[in-house]
């Protein structure tokens, strides 16, 4: 998910809160300590799986395994619908860290459904490289703007198409 707003990522987690809940998931999140998330969350009973202290930038990758081990755990195994604003955070100091934990967790994903959002000025202050693979990685993504979620596909094309509609 790409977004701009913290607080409409916030009320779009509060929306489908409910849903969770009902379908039994663990509810489980992650965000720097001043992240509007922590308060909105926790208060609805969600997990928090930051790890303390809070030293993303020393070791990026060390620093989220420790994220994932925390929540696991807090799990208990049970399906999870996690989200992790700490990744966004990492793909603002460097984006090419982040596409390395992405890659690495793609070999070996949590049960259940887990959402990584990315701050929109940092996906688009990459490479065009960098957010295709980002993107062809999560296909379909999605845009939040405001508090309206858009989905998009990602197809290769021919550059003919560009004559024909």
């Amino acid at each position: 998910m790409i977004y701009d707003d913290d607080k409409a990522a916030v009320e779009l987690l509060k929306s489908v809160d409910k849903i969770a809940q009902e379908q039994g998931l663990f509810r489980a999140f992650c965000a720097p300590p001043d992240h509007p998330s922590k308060k909105s969350l926790t208060k609805l009973g969600w997990f928090d799986g930051t790890v303390e202290p809070y030293e993303p930038k020393k070791n990026p990758k060390k620093y989220t395994q420790q994220l994932g081990e925390k929540i696991i755990k807090g799990s208990k195994n049970a399906p999870l619908f996690a989200i992790d604003f700490v990744l966004a955070e990492i793909a603002s100091f460097s984006f090419a860290d982040a596409m390395q934990i992405e890659r690495d967790y793609e070999k070996a994903p949590f049960p259940g459904i887990v959402f990584c959002p990315y701050k929109a000025q940092d996906v688009m202050s990459s490479s065009v490289a960098d957010a295709m693979e980002l993107f062809l990685m999560h296909d379909p993504f999605y845009i939040l703007k405001d508090n309206e979620l858009y989905k998009f596909h990602v197809t290769k094309e021919s550059p003919h198409k560009l004559f024909l509609n």
